[in-house]
C-alpha cells in the first residue's frame, strides 16, 4: 500500500501521582526537619517553585548528614522538581541521584520519569534505555501497565515494529486504561507485518471504544484492501456508514473504496468516489490516482472526461504518461480521431516504462499510420517492429501491412521480395504479389521498357487470385506486344479480356475492344477492326461526350473509308466535325474529291485553312487544295495555292512536292521561265530529295521549250556537285554522331558532331548539327555553352527545329530568373507554334515568368487559355488551376482561391493536388479556423504522402494549429515526428524550434499552477506524524 496512516489513537495518559513511600521510622530526626516537610507539602500542592526553595535549603543545611534518609529524598524531589519546572540542570540532578543512589526506592521512579522526559523530547531511543532501567519490583504496580505503553509507543516511534507489537500486545488483552490504544496500534502493526487477521481483529476491539469508533473503519479498509478483500472492504464501509455517518478520515475511506471498486472492475462505482476524493482532497490526488479515475471513465465510456486527465498525465515523463499516452491512442481510434490517435500512440511507443505497453503502442502506430496513409511512416514503424518484437503475435499482421505498404509506396521491389521472403504466404499476400508484379510491370511500360513489362505481367499471372487484375495483365501484356509490334501475341491477349463477357461494364474489357481494333485498324485489317468499334460505340454507358468513343466514331469512319463505303464514313465524320473539325473535314475533302465533288471538296479544305491554322491538318490542307485545283486542271488556281502553301509552311517536308507540282501547272500555262524556276529550287535547295531527279528529267525538254538548252549543263553540274559520292560518307559521319547523341553519350556526340560541321561546312545538315550540339550541351547542364549554340542554330529562322530552340532559350532564361527574356522568348513560340504542344509549353511559360514578375493579369490570361486547352499533358489543368489559386490568394481574394485549390484536388492525385490541399489547410490557418484547417492536413496526409515537401510542411501547420488551440500535447508530439521521420534538415530545424518555444511554454504553466496549489492547500504530514497522540 502506497498511502501512510495518518491517525494516532487518542490517548488519555495520567501523569501517576508518586505518594512518598516511607521506610521504617528513623531513630534519630535532624532538629530543623520542618523545612523537608515543608516542602514536601509544597510539592504535594505542585508548588515546584516553593518546593524545591525547601528540599535545596534543607540539603545545603544537612549536608553533614551523610546517608540521612531525608537528605536522600530531599535530593530527589528536588531534581524532579527542577524537571517539572524545565530546569536545565533538571535531568542532570535525576540523573545524578540514580548514579548516586541505585538502589533506592526512588531510583525506579526517577528513571521511569527520566524516560518520560526524553520521549517527552522525542529522544526515544535515550528514553527505552531509562525505561528498560527501571526496577520494577521497586515501582508501584499502578504504573507497571503505563510503562509497557509508554516503552511500546516509544519502539513505535523508534520504527523498531516488532519491540513495539510485543509490548502492545502484552498490554491489549488486559483492562486497562491502555487497551484500547494497544488494541489499536497492535492492529495498525499487524496491517504492516501483513498479519491482516490479527489486524482485523485488534481494530475491532479498539473500535469498540468510543476513542476509536470514529477512526478504526478507515483502517479496516485498510486492512481488507491490503489483504485485496475488495468486495468485503465495500460491503463493511456501506455497513458502517448507515451505522455511524460521521467518521474520521471520510476522504481516504473514499479514496479506498473508489480503489475497491476499481480492482473489482465496477469503473462506474469507482469513478464516482474518485471524483468525491478529488473534489475532497484536491492538492493531495496522486498521478495515479488521476490515472486510475481516468482509466474508469474510459472503461465506463465516458472518453472526453478520460481525455481531460489523460492528457495531463501524458505531459509527465513516466510510466503513467506512458499509460496516459496509450489509453488517449485507444480512445482517439473509438471516437475516430486516428490522426490525435496516431500521436499519442508515437509518444506511449518511444517511452520504455512498461514493455507490454510500448510493444501495443508500437504496433498501434505502425497500423496506425498505414490506415491513414502516411506510408513512409509506417514503413519505418513496421521494420522497426519486426527487428524489436518478433516473436510477437502482430508478426503475422505485420508482415501482410508491409506487403500491402510497400505496395502502396511504388516499392514494389520490396513487396516482392518482402513476400518472397515469406514462409507462409496467405491468399491476401499473394493477392499483394499480384499487384506489385502487375504495377512493376505497369511501370516498365510507362517507361517504354516492354520487354520488362512482359516478365513482370507474366509474373502476376502466377497467382490469378483477383479476376480484375488478372484481366488488366492480360490487357497491358498486349500492349506492351502492340508497342513491340508483336501483333500475334498481342491479339491473343486481347482475346482473354473479351472472353470475359461477363465484364463487360469494366474499363479493361472496353480498352480491350479498343486496343484490339486498334491493332486490326493498324494492320490494316479494315473489315475486322470495324465490328469491334461498332461494338465499343454501342456500349451503354459510354456517353458521346467520352473522348475515346468520340475516337472509336472517327476511327470507325476511317474503316469506312478504307472499304471505300463512304457514304457511312461521311455521315460519321459530318457527327463527329465539331470534335475533330481538322481530321474529319480533310477526309471528306478526301472522300468528296474521289466522288467527282469538287466544289464540296474544296469547301471541306477552305474550312481547315480559315478555322484551323495550328493542327496538323492545315498544312495537309493546303497543299490538297493547291493539288485539287490541279488535278482539275485549275491551272492558275494551283499556282496561287502551292505559291500559298510554300510561303506559309516554308519548313515543310512537302515544299519539294509543292515546287514540283507548281511547276508542272505552270508547264501547262507554257510559263516555262517560271516552271524552270521551280525546278532549278529543287536541284538547289533539295539536290538529295527524290523529286530532284524528276526536276532534272523534266528539265531538257523544258529548256527547249524555252529556247536556252545551255542551262541544262548548268542544271547537271549543280546536281552533280550536290550529289558527290563523299556525300555517302558524310551521311555515315553524321549518322554515328546521332547515334552517341540518342545513346547519351554526350561530350562525345559534341566532338564528333563539331568535327561534322568542320568535315562538311556546306552539307544540308549543319541546322540539325548545331541543334544537337545545343541540346548535347543542355542535357550535360552546361547552360551558358548550350545558350550560346542556341542562338547560334536560332539566326536560321527556317530551320525546323526553331520552335523547340525557343522554348529552350526561354527555360534557361526562367531557370536563371532572367524573366523578362524568358518570357519574351515564351511570347514568341506562342506566335509560331505549330501545334498544341507546342502552344501548351509557350503558355505554361508566360504563365510561370509572368507570376514570378507579379504581372497576375498574364497568369491569369494564361491559365485560363491553358485550361481551355484541356490536358495537352498530363497535369496541364491542374498545375494552371494551382496559378489561378495561388494568384488569387496572393491578392487575398479567398473564397476564389479556395474554390481553385477545391477543384484542383477534386480533379487529381498528382503534386498540384497535394499543394492544393496545403493550401486549402493553410486559407482555414488564416481565417482562424484551425479545426479546419486541421481537418485539410488529415485529408492532405492519407490522400498526398508520397509528396512529403507537402507534408512536411503539413506537419508544421498542424503543430501550429494543435498550439492555436491549446492542444499541446498532440502539438509536441507531431513536432517530435517531424524532427525523428523528415530528411530536410530545413524542417528539422524548425520543429526544433518550435518544440523547444511549446516545452517552455508548457514548463512556465505548470509552474504557473504549482503556484496557485501552494497558496491555497496545505503541505502534507511527515509520516512521523502518523504516530503522534491527539487529544
Amino acid at each position: 500500500m502506497t498511502n501512510l496512516l495518518r491517525y494516532t489513537a487518542i490517548l488519555m495518559i495520567w501523569s501517576i501521582s508518586n505518594l512518598a513511600i516511607y521506610g521504617q521510622e528513623l531513630l534519630e530526626k535532624p532538629i530543623s526537619i520542618s523545612d523537608f516537610y515543608k516542602g514536601l507539602e509544597l510539592y504535594e500542592k505542585q508548588q515546584y517553585e516553593a518546593a524545591q526553595h525547601y528540599m535545596d535549603r534543607y540539603i545545603t543545611e544537612h549536608t553533614a548528614y551523610i546517608g540521612n534518609e531525608y537528605v536522600i529524598e530531599a535530593t530527589y524531589y528536588a531534581a524532579f522538581c527542577a524537571i517539572k519546572l524545565d530546569r536545565i540542570d533538571g535531568e542532570v540532578r535525576l540523573q545524578q541521584f540514580v548514579e548516586k543512589y541505585p538502589y533506592h526506592p526512588k531510583a525506579a521512579l526517577a528513571y521511569y520519569e527520566l524516560g518520560n522526559l526524553r520521549c517527552y523530547q522525542q529522544d526515544y531511543a535515550k528514553g527505552i534505555t531509562y525505561y528498560l532501567s527501571v526496577n520494577k519490583e521497586q515501582l508501584a504496580n499502578t504504573l507497571h501497565t503505563e510503562l509497557q505503553y509508554r516503552l511500546a509507543y516509544a519502539y513505535l516511534n523508534e520504527r523498531d515494529f516488532g519491540q513495539a507489537l510485543s509490548y502492545f500486545n502484552a498490554i491489549k488483552n488486559h483492562d486497562t486504561p491502555y487497551t484500547p490504544a494497544s488494541n489499536y496500534y497492535a492492529g495498525y502493526l499487524a496491517l504492516k507485518k501483513g498479519d491482516y487477521e490479527s489486524a482485523l481483529i485488534d481494530l475491532r476491539k479498539a473500535g469498540n471504544h468510543e476513542a476509536y469508533e470514529a477512526v478504526v473503519p478507515y483502517m479496516i479498509m485498510e486492512v481488507l484492501y491490503q489483504a485485496k478483500r475488495f468486495q468485503a472492504a465495500i460491503n463493511y464501509i456501506k455497513d458502517v456508514q448507515t451505522k455511524q455517518p460521521t467518521l474520521k478520515n471520510y476522504e481516504d475511506i473514499e479514496l479506498l473504496t473508489a480503489e475497491s471498486y476499481f480492482f473489482l472492475k465496477d469503473y462506474a462505482s469507482a469513478t464516482r468516489h474518485y471524483e468525491n476524493y478529488i473534489h475532497l482532497q484536491p492538492s493531495e490526488v496522486t498521478h495515479e490516482v488521476f490515472y486510475r479515475l481516468a482509466y474508469s471513465l474510459y472503461k465506463s465510456g465516458e472518453n472526453y472526461k478520460a481525455l481531460k486527465y489523460l492528457k495531463e498525465l501524458a505531459l509527465q515523463d513516466d510510466y503513467l504518461a506512458q499509460l496516459a499516452s496509450y489509453y488517449m491512442g485507444l480512445i482517439y481510434i473509438k471516437t475516430s480521431q486516428k490522426n490525435l490517435a496516431l500521436a499519442a500512440f508515437d509518444q506511449a511507443r518511444q517511452m520504455n516504462f512498461i514493455n507490454e505497453i510500448q510493444t501495443e503502442a508500437s504496433f498501434q502506430y505502425a497500423q496506425l499510420s498505414y490506415e491513414l496513409g502516411k506510408l513512409t511512416i509506417s514503413i519505418d514503424a513496421l521494420q522497426k517492429f519486426k527487428r524489436s518484437y518478433p516473436n510477437s503475435p502482430h508478426i503475422t499482421t505485420v508482415d501482410q501491412l508491409l506487403s500491402q505498404v510497400y505496395f502502396h509506396t511504388n516499392h514494389y521491389d520490396l513487396a516482392i521480395a518482402h513476400i518472397e521472403s515469406l514462409q507462409e504466404k496467405p491468399e491476401t499476400v499473394l493477392q499483394v504479389y499480384q499487384k506489385a508484379t502487375f504495377y512493376k510491370g505497369n511501370a516498365y511500360f510507362n517507361q517504354e521498357a516492354y520487354d520488362k513489362a512482359i516478365t513482370w505481367l507474366q509474373k502476376s499471372l502466377y497467382y490469378p487470385l483477383d479476376t480484375d487484375i488478372t484481366l488488366q495483365t492480360h490487357l497491358w501484356l498486349a500492349e506492351s506486344y502492340v508497342a513491340q509490334q508483336a501483333y500475334e501475341q498481342a491479339t491473343t491477349h486481347y482475346q482473354t479480356v473479351l472472353a470475359a463477357t461477363d465484364k463487360k461494364n469494366t474499363n479493361y474489357y472496353q480498352d480491350a475492344l479498343y486496343g484490339l481494333g486498334y491493332v486490326l485498324f493498324n494492320t490494316e485489317k479494315y473489315k475486322a477492326a470495324l465490328p469491334l468499334f461498332l461494338q465499343y460505340i454501342n456500349i451503354p454507358n459510354i456517353t458521346n461526350d467520352n473522348n475515346w468513343r468520340l475516337d472509336v466514331l472517327v476511327r470507325t469512319a476511317d474503316c469506312y473509308y478504307a472499304i471505300k463505303d463512304y457514304h457511312k464514313a461521311l455521315d460519321l465524320y459530318t457527327k463527329t466535325e465539331d470534335n475533330y473539325p481538322a481530321h474529319n473535314r480533310y477526309q471528306k475533302a478526301l472522300i468528296y474529291g474521289l466522288l467527282g465533288k469538287f466544289v464540296e471538296a474544296k469547301q471541306n479544305l477552305e474550312s481547315i485553312i480559315n478555322t484551323c491554322p495550328h493542327t496538323a491538318y492545315y498544312e495537309k490542307a493546303l497543299f490538297e487544295y493547291a493539288y485539287l485545283a490541279l488535278q482539275h486542271q485549275e491551272y492558275d488556281l494551283a499556282i496561287k495555292s502551292f505559291t500559298n502553301f510554300i510561303q506559309k509552311k516554308p519548313y515543310s517536308t512537302l515544299v519539294p512536292d509543292a515546287l514540283l507540282h507548281r511547276a508542272v501547272a505552270k508547264v501547262n500555262l507554257k510559263q516555262y521561265a517560271e516552271a524552270g524556276k521551280d525546278y532549278e529550287t529543287l536541284l538547289k535547295d533539295y539536290p538529295t530529295h527524290p523529286n530532284a531527279q524528276s526536276a532534272l528529267l523534266e528539265l531538257p525538254n523544258l529548256v527547249v521549250q524555252e529556247g536556252k538548252p545551255e542551262k541544262l549543263q548548268q542544271y547537271l553540274a549543280s546536281y552533280k556537285a550536290a550529289n558527290p559520292s563523299s556525300e555517302t560518307l558524310a551521311a555515315i559521319s553524321f549518322e554515328a554522331a546521332k547515334n552517341l547523341f540518342y545513346s547519351q553519350n554526350y561530350t562525345p556526340a559534341v566532338q564528333q558532331l563539331k568535327e561534322f560541321i568542320t568535315s562538311y561546312p556546306n552539307s544540308t545538315l549543319i541546322d540539325e548539327a548545331n541543334f544537337l550540339i545545343a541540346e548535347a550541351y543542355y542535357r550535360l547542364a552546361e547552360d551558358e555553352q548550350a545558350l550560346i549554340q542556341y542562338h547560334i542554330t536560332s539566326k536560321n529562322k527556317q530551320t525546323p527545329f526553331y520552335n523547340r530552340i525557343l522554348l529552350r532559350i526561354a527555360s534557361l532564361a526562367y531557370k536563371h530568373k532572367d524573366f523578362n527574356t524568358a518570357l519574351t522568348h515564351y511570347k514568341q513560340l506562342k506566335e509560331s507554334a505549330s501545334n498544341k504542344k507546342e502552344t501548351y509549353y509557350a503558355l505554361e511559360g508566360i504563365m510561370k515568368t509572368s507570376d514570378a514578375l507579379q504581372q497576375y493579369e498574364e497568369v491569369n490570361k494564361a491559365a485560363s487559355q491553358i485550361i481551355n486547352q484541356g490536358n495537352i499533358t498530363i497535369n496541364a489543368v491542374s498545375q494552371a488551376a494551382l496559378y489561378l489559386g495561388k494568384t488569387a490568394l496572393k491578392q487575398a481574394k479567398y473564397q476564389e482561391a479556395h474554390e481553385h485549390f477545391k477543384q484542383i484536388v477534386k480533379n487529381g492525385q498528382d503534386m498540384y493536388a497535394a499543394e492544393a490541399q496545403y493550401l486549402i489547410a493553410y486559407t482555414y490557418y488564416q481565417l482562424r479556423e484551425f479545426k479546419q484547417s486541421l481537418e485539410a492536413l488529415f485529408i492532405l496526409n492519407k490522400q498526398f504522402a508520397e509528396y512529403t515537401e507537402w507534408t512536411n510542411q503539413g506537419f508544421l501547420l498542424m503543430a501550429d494549429n494543435y498550439i492555436a488551440l491549446q492542444e499541446f500535447f498532440q502539438a509536441r508530439a507531431t513536432l517530435q515526428s517531424i524532427i525523428e521521420n523528415a530528411t530536410d534538415s530545413s524542417f528539422v530545424n524548425t520543429a526544433q524550434q518550435k518544440l523547444q518555444q511549446l516545452i517552455q511554454q508548457i514548463e512556465a504553466d505548470s509552474l504557473e499552477q504549482a503556484q496557485a496549489k501552494t497558496t491555497t492547500t496545505q503541505p502534507l504530514q511527515d509520516e512521523d506524524n502518523e504516530f503522534k497522540t491527539l487529544e
